[in-house]
């Protein structure tokens, strides 16, 4: 077995043994929670009766271990369970948001990327100039910033003030057409001004890394264009640590998600996490857990991927 197959193989049992931590954290921390999912679904005023029936209608009166071994087998199966409040099947709540939160998520990658090299490209390329200085500062400054402050400032700024994207995107969001894209605007924004800084800095630092290399000099002597040398040589070799960067920052998406949806009222699986909380409604709780922790993994693979083709060293046999 070749090198890469060892890495790809090792990368996936990491991920599926890094699934069952999370589902097994997942499952025994919520059920230690002071909220009696049978007092949720019957309300306040149900009988001890009504109480002890729905708990065994649900398997509640069973040991802890065997109902995390049912849970995890029914997920696995597809199917997730119901709402203790709606009474809807879990997947029901969730499918929808979550197409709507992988849209708002990639559109903000989709822009944050190629901005943050462009940037950080660029100011590698001027290090100690006031251009440098000034990307640099900004960059630090905004990377300080919580989501919800820059969430705000621009709720304030386009919706408020200059009045061109809706306030709230709740009803939008669920349209079509123009209405439903002007609802993404403002979140996509949001997040994709939150992880730009943070990539963009990476990436001057290991362009300034690299750029010391020795091969990078022995191409300038032998008159290699500096645009060429700096896309084709310099660019790529700096990506290959930038690559995590991008993964972590990919992951730290995720919860910034939850975070802008909320400010936002969009209505994506982030919002439904917030709501579900707040509400004791265990069920949905578990799975938008599971499905994050799953997109962590995910995410991580398609790093290791993308570092397994940039990395020749990986390669060989």
């Amino acid at each position: 077995m070749g090198r890469s197959a060892r890495f790809v193989g090792s990368r996936i049992v990491f991920g599926i043994l890094t699934l069952v931590a999370i589902s097994a954290v997942t499952f025994f921390a919520t059920d230690v929670v002071p909220a009696d999912p049978a007092r949720v679904a019957l309300g306040k005023f149900a009988t001890s009766e009504q109480l002890a029936a729905y708990r065994e209608d649900r398997g509640l009166d069973r040991p802890v271990g065997d109902r995390y071994l049912r849970w995890v087998g029914n997920v696995v199966q597809g199917d997730w369970g119901e709402s203790v409040l709606s009474k809807r099947p879990v997947a029901s709540l969730i499918e929808p948001r979550i197409v709507r939160s992988l849209i708002l998520s990639m559109s903000a990658m989709l822009i944050a990327i190629p901005v943050a090299f462009l940037l950080g490209v660029f100011s590698a390329q001027r290090i100690g100039t006031r251009s440098d200085f000034s990307i640099s500062s900004t960059t630090l400054l905004v990377n300080s910033l919580p989501e919800f402050v820059v969430g705000i400032a621009f709720l304030m700024v386009f919706a408020v003030w200059l009045g061109v994207l809706p306030i709230e995107s709740s009803a939008a969001a669920l349209g079509s057409g123009l209405a439903a894209v002007r609802a993404y605007i403002l979140p996509v924004m949001t997040l994709a001004t939150v992880l730009v800084p943070y990539m963009a800095r990476m990436v001057r630092a290991n362009m300034r890394d690299v750029s010391g290399q020795p091969f990078v000099r022995s191409a300038t002597l032998r008159g290699v264009p500096r645009r060429r040398l700096i896309w084709r040589h310099v660019v790529p070799n700096a990506s290959i640590p930038v690559v995590n960067v991008v993964a972590l920052t990919m992951a730290e998406l995720i919860a910034g998600v939850v975070i802008i949806e909320t400010v936002f009222g969009f209505p994506g699986i982030g919002q439904l996490l917030i709501n579900s909380v707040s509400s004791k409604d265990i069920p949905v709780v578990q799975i938008i857990t599971i499905i994050i922790g799953l997109g962590f993994v995910i995410l991580n693979f398609l790093a290791d991927l993308v570092v397994l083709m940039l990395n020749p060293k990986l390669r060989s046999a």
